[in-house]
């Protein structure tokens, strides 16, 4: 639910051979669309690290969010602690 008017996109997938078919673009419109009528008029998308040309390659992704009106204005840092 957005808060203030600001809705969270915490998570959008689709599986690799649905790929290049436009199901990313329309899982997005729909998350948008949602969002805009649970009452958001400012959304955050967040994005977990990419590792370019390995399994987690979001530059598909990343060009999506781009083209859709996203612009990035923070990167966070996560840290693991293995033992």
């Amino acid at each position: 639910m957005p808060v203030f008017g600001i809705g969270v996109l915490w998570w959008i997938s689709s599986e690799p051979e649905a790929r290049g078919r436009g199901v990313g673009r329309a899982l997005l419109g729909s998350a948008l669309q949602l969002l805009t009528e649970l009452g958001a008029s400012d959304v955050i998308l967040f994005v977990d690290d990419d590792e370019p040309g390995g399994e987690r390659d979001r530059t598909a992704a990343n060009r999506l969010y781009d083209a859709s009106g996203f612009i990035e204005y923070d990167r966070l840092h996560s840290y693991r602690l293995e033992r």
